[in-house]
């Protein structure tokens, strides 16, 4: 797991219903489809349960920040931009599942 001060590009789905149990019971539930999720993603994710936190993080990294040149910060948006839509279409389903 890469620590919170990485310089990295990142799209992340942060859960936090302000009830850690529940934040933990949908991560779990969630990491259940682990495969399915990752494959219709397509991309390997990091399942971040965050222990000592309230709230849960899944997340996709990528190398690359904001200190970049320009012609690698293109890149990085274009990525970004990629991932976020895939998140946006991906999670909806898996979250209404886990909240029933």
């Amino acid at each position: 797991m890469r620590k919170p001060w990485d310089p990295s590009s990142k799209i992340y789905i942060y859960i936090d219903f302000s009830d850690k149990n529940e934040n933990k019971r949908i991560f779990d539930q969630l990491l259940k489809e682990k495969d399915l999720i990752e494959s219709k993603l397509g991309v390997k994710l990091e399942w971040e349960r965050l222990e000592d936190k309230r709230a849960v993080r899944i997340a996709v990294y990528g190398e690359g920040s904001v200190s970049s040149d320009d012609a690698r910060m293109k890149e990085i948006q274009g990525w970004m931009v990629e991932k976020l839509l895939k998140f946006k279409k991906v999670f909806p389903d898996f979250i209404k599942k886990c909240l029933g």
